[in-house]
């Protein structure tokens, strides 16, 4: 079996090589801005339409590089003070907010989404039960159909984040929401509220389900000998990405890996296959702390790539510098 194949009872491809992976998430024949899930349930989702993922070209671009200003080298690096501060009292032991480290885990970053956008941990912690299903509908997997309970979070939290936007337009503060409402457009103009609301959302779900899993695996990680610790934080995303299905649509016929695919068809990338293949990887299924190089596809690759890299690699560095020195 090739590493491109097609389910028939569904008609979606999967893609399983690195390579095969590689030549969609670069190509721009393959786009996730018609994913929107309006077309398959007959009805139209005006947020979902606004967010990044799912934007239009011209607007993705737009809305990508003021994110991206947003979260640039200087910015991740001003945020380390913050993120030492809440790893330290978080730390699991007496007097201290968790008792795990599992907690640990959830907590650390929530606390650091909350500070960065402006909200409160409790405000935080009301939406944490949905953030994962919310993750896999907003991402588009194509399999989750999210649940009353889900749906309704997700409204409640757009509610929220309209308030919040109103709040900053009237009086900005040192966070990112107000960051991105004093950014500017191209033309000059500021961004609209609708864009500064889903951009907010986007940052706050998949902030919250990229990071935690990855400090769950790397806490009882061994140490990266020579290497240090930031290869082991890549080998375990490497091994375990937070997000294990990448899907995107195809907006004319192509060819990935020699399979001919139509033009409208839907693609899933396996992560977890791609970051295992053994063309690409030495003992692929081996967890290596010092594997070098290590070109995993865990945070996507090309136009694409997670915005929240250097934040959530920053963090899980910092919170290892914490908790080994605790």
């Amino acid at each position: 079996m090739g590493s491109v194949t097609r389910d028939p009872d569904s008609g979606v491809w999967r893609v399983t090589s690195h390579g095969a992976a590689v030549q969609v998430l670069a190509s721009p024949v393959w786009t996730t801005s018609r994913m929107v899930p309006e077309e398959r349930h007959g009805r139209r989702r005006p947020f979902l339409s606004n967010v990044m993922l799912y934007a239009e070209p011209d607007l993705h671009r737009t809305l990508r590089s003021i994110t991206g200003s947003v979260l640039s080298r200087d910015s991740v690096r001003s945020m380390v003070p913050a993120m030492q501060e809440i790893a330290g009292r978080n730390l699991p032991g007496s007097g201290c907010r968790t008792d795990s480290w599992d907690e640990f885990a959830e907590r650390v970053p929530m606390e650091l989404l909350g500070t960065l956008l402006g909200i409160d941990i409790g405000t935080c912690e009301q939406f944490a039960p949905h953030l994962n299903t919310l993750s896999a509908v907003l991402h588009g997997s194509g399999a989750v159909e999210a649940p009353a309970s889900v749906r309704l979070a997700l409204i409640k939290m757009v509610h929220f984040f309209m308030r919040l936007v109103k709040e900053r337009s009237a009086d900005p503060r040192e966070d990112l929401v107000s960051r991105l409402l004093s950014s500017r457009l191209p033309s000059g103009e500021g961004m609209d509220p609708t864009h500064v609301v889903s951009t907010a959302i986007l940052l706050f779900i998949a902030g919250q389900v990229t990071t935690a899993p990855v400090l769950r695996r790397v806490l009882p990680a061994p140490a990266g000998g020579s290497a240090g610790w930031d290869a082991v934080i890549e080998e375990t995303l490497r091994l375990h990405p937070p997000q294990a299905l990448a899907p995107r649509h195809a907006l004319a016929d192509t060819m990935v890996d020699g399979q001919s695919i139509e033009r409208g068809s839907t693609i899933l990338i396996s992560l977890p296959d791609a970051n295992r293949d053994a063309a690409v990887f030495s003992d692929p299924a081996t967890f290596v702390p010092d594997r070098h190089p290590n070109s995993h596809l865990s945070f996507g690759f090309g136009r694409h790539y997670c915005l929240g890299a250097g934040v959530a690699r920053q963090l899980v560095s910092v919170v290892l510098g914490v908790t080994r020195e605790s």
